[in-house]
């Protein structure tokens, strides 16, 4: 909606060339960053969920998984969370299809449309994965990061 007050700073110029250049060189410093730093040997990148609770949330791992996939280690990636590696492409192209409508100020990707059951499928799935990556017994020790 062009005239919704929630979305004219998207209509200004300046604001679109700052994000088109901004999230561009901030994804390419984050990815840099965890290149290079290895969240297993680093006390930098920690969950803080798992931190307070001790108990992992659905992510955890994922900061493990993202670095070994940039090392092109994918059954390491796979290992470390293997919910959000499926979601993965998901979350891309969402995040993607979302930064080029901001700046062009026009969808550019097709709309991303996902079912009701889907949506509510994936929300179970996720609950699932976070109690039985929690378990104490084989198999479900397999799931924690």
């Amino acid at each position: 909606m062009a005239g919704s007050p929630g979305t004219s700073f998207v209509r200004h110029l300046p604001f679109r060339i700052a994000l088109g250049v901004g999230v561009p060189l901030g994804a390419a410093g984050l990815t840099a960053f965890l290149f290079f730093t290895d969240p297993l040997r680093t006390r930098v990148l920690v969950c803080p969920t798992y931190w307070l609770t001790g108990i992992y949330c659905p992510g955890c791992g994922t900061t493990r998984m993202l670095h070994a996939l940039l090392h092109l280690r994918v059954l390491e990636a796979f290992g470390h969370n293997p919910l959000f590696f499926f979601l993965l492409p998901l979350v891309v192209y969402y995040l993607l299809a979302g930064y080029l409508r901001l700046v062009a100020a026009r969808p550019v990707l097709p709309e991303l449309r996902i079912p009701q059951w889907a949506t509510v499928a994936i929300g179970v799935a996720v609950l699932v994965f976070t109690v039985a990556r929690n378990l104490p017994w084989f198999p479900f020790t397999w799931l924690a990061p």
